[in-house]
């Protein structure tokens, strides 16, 4: 997932590589947006087709850039156990 600006479009790159799905973050709507490539180009998704029964809401909710991350893996660790 890409969470921070980039001085090179990563996308285009990982688009190059033939990485098959990636994701970015949007920081004003604090979600995860899924990216699947198609004829050599990124085309949103809803869900992820490399991960589908992933929330991606929930997951939301834990990045939180700058801060401690390992909390923040551990948390949302401890909300899938509970499941």
């Amino acid at each position: 997932m890409i969470v921070s600006s980039a001085l090179v479009d990563k996308m285009a790159v990982y688009a190059g590589l033939g990485v098959a799905e990636g994701w970015t973050w949007q920081h004003a709507a604090a979600k995860i947006i899924v990216n699947r490539l198609v004829d050599g180009v990124y085309h949103r998704r809803e869900r992820s087709d490399v991960l589908p029964t992933l929330d991606l809401a929930e997951l939301a909710k834990f990045v939180q850039p700058g801060e401690n991350q390992t909390e923040l893996a551990l948390a949302y660790q401890a909300v899938l156990r509970a499941r």
